[in-house]
């Protein structure tokens, strides 16, 4: 394998604007062309904001949505994991963490553990993801993705090594308090 620069996207997306979050992902994504990275990482529900709760379903996209699609074509020759709320055929949402390489999407991780503690209430919301694999990147090595809670659970990490993941990302988000 290459060298390989990763560029990780430390950002406040706006909830619930869209438009204004792509656009911070378009300038994130022409840092890192420029800085030389071959990778992308932005956080959980980046393209959204975090605590969405019931803006949810007015903000999510299907992995078809001309604006992703359109974010993919402006990270062509990068790959780019980038988060956001997923409406899925049958119309459950899901938190998704998408690769973006070649122009489109090359997959998407749906969020299999749905915190419901403390601040947390995403079951209320989104539908639990039921796949879990390592995927081929062009980045020549097979990517294991996840969603925040994921890591929390061991069997995730280990699947995604065993089956065949070099490189595990994680996105992950916090939510924040106003002070």
């Amino acid at each position: 394998m290459q060298p390989l620069r990763i560029a990780l996207a430390q950002l406040a997306p706006r909830l619930g604007v869209l438009e204004d979050n792509l656009a911070s992902h378009r300038q994130v994504i022409e840092a890192a062309r420029a800085g030389g990275a071959g990778l992308v990482v932005f956080p959980e529900l980046g393209l959204t904001g975090y605590q969405l709760q019931d803006l949810a379903a007015e903000v999510a996209m299907r992995v078809d949505d001309p604006r992703l699609l359109g974010l993919a074509a402006d990270a062509a020759g990068m790959s780019v994991i980038v988060s956001f709320v997923e409406e899925a055929a049958d119309h459950r949402l899901f938190i998704s963490a998408a690769l973006l390489e070649n122009g489109g999407v090359r997959f998407v991780h749906r969020k299999l553990f749905l915190p419901t503690y403390g601040l947390f209430d995403e079951r209320r919301f989104f539908a639990p993801g039921d796949r879990l694999r390592a995927v081929e990147s062009q980045l020549g090595v097979p990517l294991g993705l996840a969603v925040c809670e994921d890591f929390w659970h061991l069997a995730v990490p280990e699947t995604l090594a065993l089956d065949g993941a070099q490189i595990l990302i994680n996105v992950s988000s916090s939510p924040g308090r106003d002070l």
